[in-house]
């Protein structure tokens, strides 16, 4: 699939052929244009047909490949209807839209790209992220983030001896971060917060997406219930017990030791 920056008019071309991959000579042409979710941002509008011509190109104005606030991608669905003797045909096609910035703070990161490749600096033993692409790497980041923002954290002052003392900064009022706020975070809020706590998300995420990258092949197969398993004259053994399943590697929970809230309060309505 094709990428573009988002806001930039893009063409596509598509050749008249059927869904046998046979050629079409079209008396008829038209096109629409979806987001990924099925909207139509351009309903059917007639193409010109020249003479001769085997394919189509469309131009999809500037204005219908912008993204929400919130968005750091999309996807376009071009789809070509064409008319013959033998009756309607149709083809399409899709591309991807990207911000210049794939990663957006508070949106789908804690950090920024160029801040993740600093602090992966700073973390021993990373093969897969350095084995990886910035596509690839920027993408387990994304996933990395939305592992973490599942969780809630308490955090205290640096400098507050007090362990039953939390932080109630009239910026942001308290110190308890459930899942639910990070959706609307807002930059004020997250940056008031100590920067002891913000460097642990920073290298959590990093160490996540490690993971990610690497794939916990030895994990999945204790999550399995398998109990030993050989190949050869190598073998490995499990203890019964499946492991305690947090949602997220033992490296990145080793950052956020003394933030992650683990607390579950039960209601009335």
């Amino acid at each position: 699939m094709n990428s573009y920056a988002a806001g930039l008019a893009v063409n596509v071309t598509l050749e008249f052929h059927d869904l046998n991959g046979d050629p079409v000579t079209p008396t008829a042409l038209s096109y629409m244009v979806q987001d990924e979710n099925g909207t139509e941002l351009i309903p059917g509008s007639v193409l010109p047909l020249e003479a001769g011509a085997t394919s189509a190109t469309i131009l999809i104005p500037a204005e219908h490949n912008r993204l929400a606030p919130r968005e750091s991608a999309g996807v376009r669905v071009v789809t070509l209807f064409m008319n013959d003797a033998a009756g309607a045909h149709e083809v399409y096609t899709t591309y991807m839209l990207r911000r210049p910035q794939r990663l957006q703070v508070l949106d789908n990161s804690f950090i920024t790209y160029p801040k993740s490749i600093l602090i992966a600096d700073e973390i021993p033993r990373l093969d897969a992220w350095n084995m990886a692409n910035a596509m690839d790497r920027q993408a387990a980041l994304i996933e990395a983030y939305t592992r973490l923002t599942r969780f809630g954290y308490i955090v205290k002052r640096p400098e507050e001896a007090d362990s039953m003392s939390y932080l109630t900064d009239d910026l942001w009022g308290t110190a308890r971060i459930t899942p639910q706020m990070w959706p609307v975070m807002e930059a004020a809020y997250f940056n008031a917060l100590p920067q002891n706590f913000r460097t642990a998300l920073a290298k959590a995420q990093v160490a996540e997406a490690n993971e990610i990258l690497a794939g916990d092949v030895v994990g999945e197969l204790r999550r399995s219930g398998l109990l030993s398993k050989s190949v050869g004259e190598s073998s490995m053994m499990f203890r019964s017990g499946k492991p305690l399943e947090m949602g997220i590697s033992h490296q990145a929970l080793n950052y956020l030791t003394g933030f992650v809230d683990l607390r579950m309060t039960v209601t009335r309505s």
